[in-house]
């Protein structure tokens, strides 16, 4: 098994991504079916893929998305598109036009590991955007300065709710991050402490219900005992 960071700048230099994405996006929509048929949309949540900066480069890439998603059935409004900050900034007016058409066929769009790139605060606020994911390098909580990164996430936190977007937080490995972040008034968390990656049938019982991740049972006891 390779980690994405081994193989996608293999991808990225070859210029297979762009077959590579949308291989990736009809698997994530296959899955989708899958689960949309045996418990409804209620129980299914929304499902990020992550698109790079040649790919959206596509002018057409929201027809293309739309129309694998309509072919597996599966609703736009299931899933959300990822960016980087630097994927973004690679042609900022070709990125904006590209984003409008993934909203405008009602996909999601967020920009991952933000805080990392070289973007605008003006383009910020002028891109169509639903969500910032603040990158886990500003998680990670110091042993000898618990509090070091917490100003810029507040801020991140602050600035996501002005623009009116959501905000989730990456990289949590601990139960002490979330409990942080909790406190930070952060509104979503991703990390291994909550479910690391896994394959689709460990997933299906986790939409069901029928268990719960030992990260929200931590959090959950540690919560209590506060």
């Amino acid at each position: 098994m390779l980690g994405p960071g081994e193989f996608i700048p293999l991808g990225e230099d070859s210029r297979l991504i762009v077959q590579l994405g949308l291989h990736v996006f009809e698997a994530v929509c296959r899955q989708l079916q899958i689960w949309l048929a045996a418990g409804g949309p209620a129980n299914v949540p929304r499902v990020a893929v992550n698109v790079s900066a040649r790919q959206l480069a596509i002018p057409d890439l929201a027809d293309r998305l739309s129309a694998v998603a309509a072919r597996y059935e599966v609703p736009s409004s299931k899933l959300e598109i990822e960016i980087t900050e630097s994927a973004m900034m690679v042609d900022p007016d070709e990125a904006k036009d590209v984003l409008m058409r993934l909203r405008d066929a009602g996909f999601r769009v967020s920009i991952d590991d933000f805080g990392t790139g070289y973007s605008s605060l003006a383009y910020l606020q002028t891109f169509p955007v639903d969500r910032l994911k603040i990158d886990k390098s500003f998680i990670t909580r110091h042993p000898n300065d618990p509090k070091t990164n917490d100003g810029i996430v507040r801020t991140v936190i602050h600035l996501a709710r002005h623009l009116q977007m959501d905000v989730v937080a990456e990289g949590v490995e601990t139960v002490d991050q979330a409990l942080n972040l909790r406190a930070l008034e952060c509104t979503y968390g991703q990390g291994y402490f909550f479910q690391r990656p896994a394959a689709a049938e460990v997933i299906t019982p986790l939409l069901r219900g029928e268990r719960q991740s030992a990260g929200i049972e931590a959090l959950k006891s540690a919560t209590q005992a506060a």
